[in-house]
Order: C-alpha cells, then structure tokens, then sequence
C-alpha cells in the first residue's frame, strides 16, 4: 500500500478508490489517510475487508472530513467495534455528501450504534446505511431508529441477519419523507 498511497497524492481528480480486502490494517489505514485529502473528487471509497480495527478508524476519520465529495464509503469488515464507531462518527456529520454508508460486519455494540445514531440527522444526503451483522441488540436498533427519524432524506436501513429487529424497523412518512422507526 505504501507505493499506492505516495501516488494517491498525484491523483487529484480520482472518482474511485477500491482498496478492499487487502487487509492493511491501522498502519495501512495511516497511510492512505495522509494522501486522502488531496483526492478532492473522491466520490467513492470501498475500505471493505482491510481489518482497520478502531485505530485505522481513527486514523481516517480525520482525512474523511477532507473529502467533500465522498457520495459512497463501505467499510465492512473491518472490526470496528464501539470506539471505531464512535471515532467515525465524529466526522461523519461533515460528510454532508454521503449517501451510501456501509458499515456491515464491524463487531458495533450498543454503545457504537448509540455514537453512530447521533451524527444521523447531519448525515443530510444519506440513502443507504448498511448495518448488517453487527453486533448491538434492540436497545442499540431502537438509538438507530430515533436518529434515522430526524433525517431529511429517506433512509434504507439494512439489517439483515436481525431478524428479531426487522420486525420493529417499520417505514413512516413523516413530513413528505420516508422514515424507518
């Protein structure tokens, strides 16, 4: 990843990135995230499978508040657990460009999707938030469910493998707007 990232930085007007499943980890998460705010036209940034754990969350958060068109961001697999959740959600309120966010098989608790549910709101052009195999219960459902309601934009949530919680996530109209509750 070392020489891809060096030339990242010379790659300003670069729409897609797929690095998936290489599995670089925090110190390749610290690399990318140095040359990622120079990829100014990035729209699409598929991390998925690169066991970032929470520190390479930590170290991309960061760079991602850079990314004013970042419209697509799937980092599946990654083994964010709570604190990786928590640390992307202190940008992901910036990201006011985001619609897609996948975020599926991250080990997230509760307390992870507490953290995630309340950025919601600022997620301004958000379609698609993929939550699938994670690991919070109905408590942390129910947080995602009370932040998804104070989006601007309708919403598919994912949740599949939770079939218990599929069946309290229902569509409402709230306002011209679809929302799950």
């Amino acid at each position: 990843l070392g020489t891809l990232a060096e030339r990242l930085g010379e790659c300003a007007s670069l729409t897609y990135l797929d690095v998936s499943c290489n599995r670089f980890g925090p110190e390749g998460a610290r690399r990318l995230a140095v040359v990622l705010g120079g990829c100014t036209a990035l729209k699409c940034l598929d991390l998925g499978n690169n066991q970032l754990g929470s520190d390479g969350a930590g170290r991309l958060a960061g760079a991602l508040k850079d990314c004013r068109t970042l419209a697509g961001l799937n980092l599946r697999c990654n083994m964010l657990g709570n604190e990786g959740a928590r640390k992307l959600a202190l940008v992901l309120g910036q990201c006011s460009t985001l619609a897609v966010l996948g975020l599926s098989q991250n080990q997230i608790g509760d307390a992870g999707a507490e953290k995630l549910a309340s950025v919601l709101a600022g997620c301004a052009s958000l379609t698609y938030l993929d939550l699938t195999c994670n690991a919070f219960g109905d408590s942390g459902a129910e947080m995602v469910a009370a932040g998804l309601r104070a989006c601007t934009t309708q919403v598919l949530v994912d949740l599949r493998a939770r079939e218990r919680l599929l069946a309290a996530v229902v569509p409402i109209q709230v306002g011209g707007h679809r929302i799950w509750r």
